[in-house]
């Protein structure tokens, strides 16, 4: 009755409640990536979901970004810690996917675990591996005082672009890629995973039309 909206059926509603959701059509998708060891965040890093709005809404891939904006980067830390804080997260990773608009910021979706896209991936460095990651993160007397991730003083962008939407390279035919490779995600699709400058990341976000 709140939302004034007579049609909605509450019938099948275990609790009498129902959960309504909007569509934000404004911003860009974000994804926060932490690891929690002992209630606190030893890594995290931010990853883009590369979206394209035509006709319909296109999930090309992913790419790690570096945020420009202290302002937004200080919101994203302290939902982390709100979210940690709540749910009484003591080891684990965590995954937030939002969308941002400006300094506006609008949860969607957490998880406990690694993700169904692999997008930890991104995360591993241009010459890492997940195992390295992992291992540092588990094993290293002094992982709290270091990051597992590159920190955002690290030279290259980290990308995975799905082999059926984005093939032919054209894009980036000027563009120095390094450490491409192939792989399969855990939904089955077909990922190129690859690192770049982070001027050459920003020339292709916005030949993506991502503007960024």
């Amino acid at each position: 009755d709140s939302f004034n909206v007579p049609h909605l059926d509450f019938s099948t509603s275990s609790n009498g409640k129902l959960l309504v959701e909007s569509y934000i059509s404004r911003g860009k998708d974000l994804i926060v990536l932490a690891l929690v060891r002992h209630g606190n965040v030893v890594s995290r890093a931010f990853i883009e979901e590369i979206n394209l709005h035509n006709d319909r809404v296109t999930n090309v891939g992913f790419c790690s970004v570096v945020l420009n904006n202290i302002f937004l980067e200080t919101k994203l830390i302290q939902l982390l810690e709100v979210f940690i804080k709540s749910l009484g997260v003591v080891n684990a990773p965590l995954s937030i996917s939002l969308r941002v608009d400006g300094d506006d910021l609008y949860p969607i979706e957490m998880h406990l675990d690694f993700g169904g896209e692999n997008i930890f991936l991104l995360s591993e460095g241009a010459t890492g591996s997940i195992e390295g990651m992992l291992d540092r993160w588990i094993n290293s007397s002094q992982n709290d005082k270091k990051k597992a991730w590159p920190d955002e003083n690290n030279v290259m962008s980290h990308w995975a672009l799905y082999d059926h939407v984005f093939s032919d390279w054209s894009l980036m035919s000027d563009m120095e890629v390094v450490n491409r490779r192939k792989i399969v995600a855990s939904t089955g699709r077909e990922q190129w995973m690859f690192s770049l400058s982070h001027s050459d990341s920003r020339r292709l976000l916005d030949r993506l039309g991502m503007h960024a």
